[in-house]
């Protein structure tokens, strides 16, 4: 708990809190058992800890997805005639290491060389877009970290002057390298596409339109892609999608039609099941992976018709929130405390964790579930990007999101860290009866045991009523 010190607004500043302060603060004030579970429903940190690190959005191995799927070993020989191929250009771009000494036009040459020589010399590649402020932009930036680079120039005569991470790291350079890619691809007889902002739904799309040939293979190491076509999928065309790998075996291919008899009607919650446990624009939940969430919904009938309301576009955002919240519930409550709500089951988990544990043990703040507030933002942000896997345009504002400085920012929750009055706590050191010079009347606090001599109980300031004029 106590490496989570970061910065709370306390009376219109910012200023540094560890939670752990705030703990012994409540110590100090609870009078009562109910006590603690009214501070409780706050999430007692700068954001919650369940769903953010110290960057931003908590983030899991998202490809633990499709160890659920069956999958066989890719080959490296190049696909029968007839066979479309749709190609991720992100992939793409960082499949190809750069040589060096170059221009970028031998840049390209090398691209489309690598295309030709291990997929199709007729495929089509879809990028992503940077012209639009999107929901993954916060994972963007957390990617990129501290590997960026300056502006260059980017031409098919220029000579290639930073090295490829670097370069990649900035989206100005990588939106030049795309346009200078593209031309040099479509001169070639490759289809590319530019999307505005994210390239999954229009890879998803391309591979769907296809109803004709032997089959369509997507190269895509984007499990939010392998996700959407098997939600997705309704064609006769056999769908393949190859997880690629640098190994010798090629990587790994997953049939999509085999996988949908598989999963059976879990094909109707999947989408679901993969934006609560984390994505680029969802949180993952501390200590809750994805095959855990994938469990509780396989051996649920109840569970599997109450999430199918983040497919439908016909929702309140209460119905979201609630069955979001329904199903964290199911996910935190191993012990069938049939709580109500998460706030609930908060006070029985941290009971339990504290009794359990020994006296010399941290805690952390993370292993409780988050608050019932922090949900809702959370349940947002899944029925958002459930909608948009789905093909549908919503407003980010109204799902979790806020704008800020031409960026969108995950809404954390819509309570405070902690009460005003946990926040505002302070203390009085009065040499006598606490009075109107006391530092805790001034504040409008009450006296508690953080205070060196009344220990808030032998002074009048436990129930003050102004008309006592003593104080040090």
């Amino acid at each position: 708990m106590s490496n989570m010190t970061s910065g709370m607004k306390v009376r219109d500043d910012v200023v540094p809190v560890n939670p752990m302060q705030l703990f012994m603060r409540i110590v100090c004030v609870m009078k009562s058992g109910n006590d603690l579970a009214t501070y409780l429903k706050y999430e007692l940190a700068p954001k919650p800890p369940a769903l953010f690190d110290e960057v931003s959005l908590r983030k899991n191995v998202k490809s633990s997805l499709a160890t659920v799927f069956e999958s066989s070993e890719a080959t490296n020989e190049k696909f029968e005639e007839g066979t479309e191929v749709v190609i991720d250009g992100g992939y793409l771009l960082h499949a190809v290491p750069w040589k060096r000494p170059a221009t970028y036009g031998e840049l390209c040459q090398g691209y489309i060389s690598f295309v030709n020589n291990k997929f199709s010399d007729r495929t089509t590649i879809v990028f992503d877009g940077y012209d639009k402020v999107t929901t993954k932009g916060e994972e963007r930036r957390r990617r990129a970290g501290t590997k960026l680079s300056a502006n260059v120039s980017v031409g098919n005569n220029i000579v290639v002057a930073s090295n490829q991470p670097e370069f990649l790291s900035n989206d100005d350079n990588k939106e030049e390298l795309i346009h200078l890619l593209m031309d040099n691809l479509q001169s070639t007889g490759h289809t590319a596409i530019k999307c505005p902002a994210d390239a999954d739904e229009t890879i998803t799309s391309r591979a769907l339109q296809f109803d004709s040939g032997p089959k369509v293979v997507v190269v895509c190491k984007d499990t939010d892609v392998l996700a959407m076509l098997v939600a997705r999928s309704k064609r006769r065309t056999r769908i393949l999608v190859l997880h690629p790998s640098t190994s010798k075996t090629g990587g790994k291919v997953f049939d999509i039609s085999v996988i949908q008899k598989t999963i059976g009607n879990m094909k109707e919650c999947l989408l679901f099941a993969h934006a609560f446990t984390g994505c680029d624009a969802t949180s993952a939940l501390f200590g809750k992976g994805k095959k855990q969430a994938w469990s509780k919904l396989k051996n649920s009938t109840t569970l599997r018709e109450e999430v199918k309301i983040f497919e439908s576009s016909k929702v309140t955002k209460p119905s979201v929130i609630a069955s979001g919240e329904k199903f964290a519930i199911a996910l935190y409550d191993s012990d069938n405390a049939n709580c109500k709500t998460l706030d609930e089951l908060r006070v029985i988990k941290y009971s339990r964790k504290i009794a359990m544990q020994p006296v010399t043990a941290s805690f952390q703040l993370a292993v409780l579930p988050p608050t019932s507030a922090a949900c809702a933002q959370h349940s947002l942000r899944v029925y958002l990007q459930v909608q948009e896997w789905l093909g549908k345009t919503l407003n980010p504002q109204e799902w979790g999101w806020k704008s800020l400085e031409n960026a969108l920012l995950p809404v954390p929750t819509t309570l405070p860290p902690a009460p005003d009055h946990l926040l505002n706590l302070i203390s009085c050191n009065c040499k006598s009866t606490c009075g109107k010079n006391c530092d805790c009347v001034r504040a409008g606090l009450q006296c508690s045991l953080m205070c060196g001599h009344c220990r808030g109980s032998t002074c009048l300031n436990t129930n003050y009523d102004g008309s006592d004029d003593e104080g040090d």
